[in-house]
């Protein structure tokens, strides 16, 4: 009789931390501020290294096309500067590639999550129909 009380016991408290334990997982990545991933200022991206994330048109022509044609300047007040591919950086938002990532640990603790709930719900089940038949 004590090592059934002790094994739905073990059964009562897997279920509780294993609950506990994905759960507070899940609320951390649903926390995950999406503000954070973009690409530091220090570190911009260049034109070349850009090319299989993003494409960008001035005017109905490709920025690389202007930029090879000299056909960009920039007024810096005294005279007019040919902009080149070396004056271009951009930062990228990488959110949609951490969120991505995230995806299988995301499914992995809602499994756990189900799973510890399932058995929780087992062992107060237990519980409850020991009580019953004490009873009767």
């Amino acid at each position: 009789m004590k090592g059934w009380i002790n094994q739905k016991l073990a059964v009562l408290f897997l279920g509780l931390m294993l609950s506990l334990i994905t759960g507070s997982h899940l609320l951390r990545l649903s926390m995950e501020r999406d503000d954070i991933w973009w690409t530091p200022e220090t570190m911009l991206v260049t034109l070349d290294n850009s090319v299989n994330r993003l494409d960008v048109f001035v005017k109905n022509e490709r920025l690389v096309d202007l930029l090879d044609g000299h056909k960009l300047w920039v007024d810096t007040g005294d005279d007019f500067v040919a902009v080149t591919k070396e004056d271009i950086g951009f930062r990228i938002n990488n959110w949609d590639m951490v969120r991505a990532s995230g995806i299988p640990e995301f499914v992995m603790n809602t499994a756990g999550l189900m799973l510890g709930l399932v058995v929780l719900l087992y062992g107060v089940i237990q519980q409850f129909m020991k009580k019953e038949k004490s009873q009767a």
